[in-house]
């Protein structure tokens, strides 16, 4: 049994010749071109998909392979999994897997596999070598996958560690991602065949994939496991963003950010200064790009859209609602480009080889988990905290002062996603999602008004069309201020005293 350790990612077509004059490569040891035909197998109700296992035969000119894989550790496009390899010889031969499971798996259905989709595609292969003798096959993909009579294209770059350490092939990946626009990619090259042969290749939004979090565990295993899962929600939702035809995959990708962002704080405790203050630095422009796109989605679809549906021939409106498409477009386009830029790619790389290994100086996950409370532990020290600030930031909040409201929200989110993480039994959480819901909103009209007043700026004669759209929701408004207080003052008593972990 052999041990695939690779790093996948993705580029757009065009970024295929500046891969190539890449000094890195070009500057290889050695250079191979060749054309794969790939062939998957497996049942026709997909038994082996079922349990994380993929057969495949490879023709490389006239030889076939056949190659087993299970599923293993994945995180963000960094993927390490056992895999078996051996000559194809017009018949599939099993004998030599020793997980005794999947070659059981695999003799069991032997007679019922079939063909389910292929990926064929030209590679050009690089060998690159450090200094320090590690052997590392960079590889460029183009070409197409088949299924069921429908095909999505092939455009990535894998980087497969032959011999060395992970931290060599990051080093690699970060001096490709510094020149050219990549992103590491947490879908397979099979994942994607069976999302077609499903037929679901079409692109939807994603929400998060809840995670379960075992009391016993160690915080920084928590803590992995939180990160790797908000990433890999940002990830399925950003192709989906690029395309801009629903403004909802950029919503996911706000909320897996900002969840992310939460993730960051309430285990910052536990991590070396150095590396929150790299991974909180890299976030923030996230946090800021995919924010201002958003703000001017909800303006646009939530505050004006509803009062210019109510009122079809108001011409100053339509007029205020084409000058703020405009300025829409143009702050989805910068978003578009930053996502796009090798400025993104890094964050993304950086995020994922410090998550995987946060302890600086050569110190390994293992030695720095050590000497550590559990995760029951930490996590009750830690909402305990959250919900006196919460309370002391509930008490000063002023309905009729924006700022206060401001911090209330922040708190009110921060709680949430914390609870999101480490599930506590005994907390209203139903409340509690209520709250950030009405206080959001309250956010978003804030927004709304400051960013419609600075049209107004531009052209006087649309200060009307301000007022028409905050008549249009003071009764929503009125209604969520008044139960605010009531909603806040409910779950703070329902909170009180409760700080057990179960």
């Amino acid at each position: 049994m052999g041990k695939e350790i690779e790093l996948k990612l993705s580029l757009r077509s065009d970024q295929h010749g500046r891969l190539v004059r890449h000094p890195l490569l070009t500057g290889a040891a050695s250079r191979q071109s060749t054309t794969l035909v790939n062939r998957y197998y497996d049942t026709p109700n997909l038994a082996l998909h079922r349990h994380g296992v993929a057969l495949r035969l490879r023709q490389d000119g006239k030889r076939w392979l056949q190659t087993v894989k299970c599923a293993g550790n994945t995180a963000g496009g960094l993927s390490i999994r056992p895999e078996w390899e051996k000559p194809y010889r017009n018949t599939f031969d099993f004998s030599g897997i020793n997980d005794k499971k999947v070659r059981k798996l695999l003799h069991n259905i032997q007679e019922k596999l079939i063909p389910i989709f292929e990926t064929n595609f030209k590679r050009v292969t690089w060998h690159l070598y450090t200094e320090a003798g590690d052997h590392i096959l960079a590889t460029l993909d183009r070409g197409e996958i088949t299924a069921a009579g429908k095909s999505t294209p092939i455009s990535e770059v894998e980087l497969e560690l032959s011999r060395g350490s992970v931290e060599s092939l990051f080093s690699v990946a970060d001096a490709l991602c510094a020149r050219i626009a990549m992103t590491p990619s947490p879908c397979s090259k099979a994942e994607r065949g069976y999302r077609l042969f499903s037929q679901s290749e079409d692109i939807v939004p994603t929400k998060i994939r809840p995670v379960t979090l075992a009391p016993e565990m160690h915080p920084v295993s928590a803590f992995r496991l939180t990160c790797l899962s908000c990433l890999e929600h940002l990830q399925k939702n950003q192709s989906g963003a690029l395309l801009g035809e629903d403004p909802e995959y950029l919503h996911q990708m706000r909320v897996a950010s900002r969840r992310l962002d939460a993730a960051l704080r309430f285990f910052r405790p536990l991590l070396p200064l150095e590396t929150y203050q790299e991974l909180n630095s890299g976030l923030k422009q996230v946090l800021k790009v995919l924010g201002h796109a958003r703000d001017m989605d909800v303006l646009m679809t939530e505050i004006i859209a509803p009062v210019l549906q109510d009122n079809p021939r108001a011409l100053d409106l339509a007029r205020m609602a084409t000058m703020i498409g405009d300025k829409r477009k143009k702050i989805r386009d910068e978003m578009v480009a930053y996502l796009e830029s090798p400025t993104y790619g890094r964050f993304l790389l950086h995020t994922i080889k410090l998550i995987n290994d946060i302890w600086p100086g050569g110190i390994t996950l293992q030695e720095g988990m050590q000497n550590s409370m559990p995760l029951n532990r930490y996590a009750r020290k830690r909402v305990r905290a959250l919900l006196q600030d919460l309370a002391r930031t509930g008490c000063e909040a002023n309905i009729t002062d924006p700022p206060t409201l401001h911090a209330l929200r922040i708190r009110v989110k921060r709680l949430r996603y914390a609870l999101d993480f480490v599930a506590h039994p005994h907390l209203p959480t139903k409340q509690l999602a209520c709250l950030q819901d009405e206080l959001g909103w309250l956010n978003d009209l804030s927004n709304a008004g400051m960013m419609l007043l600075s049209q107004v700026h531009a052209d006087p004669t649309l200060f009307n069309v301000v007022s028409q759209i905050g008549e249009w929701h003071l009764p929503h408004y009125k209604k969520i201020t008044k139960d605010i207080g009531k909603h806040l003052e409910t779950f703070l008593i329902k909170t009180k005293g409760i700080h057990g972990w179960t």
